[in-house]
């Protein structure tokens, strides 16, 4: 009985050695699960700074497409024009939306003080030219513009890039009111 009782003994002892091993086994096989979740952690996250750095590399190349220019204009709308063009304090900004045409359109001594597509009562060459431009649909863009040569007061009513309607106001003479392909 003594000897059964060494061999249950001896058995129990493997018994409890192997379940050791095996927890051991269980553990070790836990923790390189642990290493591998926290190395795929590690690749997402390197994955996720070369995606944000692409991105920032990306909108740093469309800035430098655009120059300069802080702003795109293009997608702006007639009110953010009009308060932008009231309300800005920023240089660059109301420089960029000022009007600009080429030197050799406003050299002419008929145009020699507007600086924009004008046209007048006594120069048929512009009323051709405006009857031969489409009619665009666009944003139309309402400005005010002051001169200094005349004593008296411009007004423009811009339909796209052209003037659909423009007033003169001079002190003693009776106001002009100029439209579109009529005087």
């Amino acid at each position: 009985m003594i000897q059964s009782y060494e061999g249950i003994s001896k058995i129990n002892k493997i018994r409890h050695n192997a379940q050791k091993t095996v927890e051991i086994a269980a553990g070790l096989k836990k923790g390189r699960e642990d290493i591998i979740e926290k190395v795929n952690d590690i690749n997402r996250q390197i994955d996720e700074t070369i995606n944000q750095i692409k991105i920032s590399k990306n909108k740093r190349a469309q800035q430098q497409a655009l120059g300069k220019q802080k702003y795109d204009l293009s997608k702006w709308e007639y009110s953010e024009l009009r308060d932008a063009i009231n309300t800005s304090c920023d240089i660059e900004l109301l420089e960029l939306l000022k009007y600009r045409q080429p030197k050799q359109e406003i050299t002419t001594a008929q145009n020699r003080y507007f600086r924009i597509p004008f046209m007048r009562v006594n120069a048929p060459e512009n009323s051709k030219l405006m009857l031969s431009r489409k009619k665009k649909l666009t944003y139309q863009l309402l400005l005010f513009f002051f001169f200094v040569a005349k004593p008296g007061l411009w007004y423009a009513h811009f339909d796209g890039q052209w003037i659909a309607k423009q007033m003169e106001l001079h002190s003693g003479k009776p106001p002009i009111l100029l439209t579109e392909w009529h005087s």
